[in-house]
């Protein structure tokens, strides 16, 4: 939520001071609205246990696209297993 609010006064700012053309502004809107929406995903379900596997959703995610961007240099990420192996864990309790 904190990174929408972030985007959202960028974008106050600079178009408050007119600093940048307007098509400039897409790039951040975009970045507010995707984060809000992210904060809305994870703090939506009613059900208390579903808050956490929807946030090892969204972190299995993020480590797949690390892993994506890690393998061609040779790097494999601890986090990425640790995270792959707590989303199993939330699946198999499930």
């Amino acid at each position: 939520m904190g990174a929408a609010v972030d985007a959202l006064v960028t974008a106050q700012t600079v178009l408050e001071q007119n600093v940048l053309p307007m098509t400039a502004m897409y790039p951040i809107m975009r970045a507010a609205m995707e984060n809000a929406a992210l904060a809305i995903y994870l703090l939506a379900p009613s059900e208390r246990d579903q808050r956490p596997r929807h946030t090892y959703l969204v972190a299995d995610d993020d480590a797949q696209l690390r892993c994506t961007f890690s393998k061609p240099m040779g790097n494999i990420d601890a986090k990425v297993a640790r995270t792959r192996a707590r989303k199993e864990q939330l699946e198999r309790q499930a």
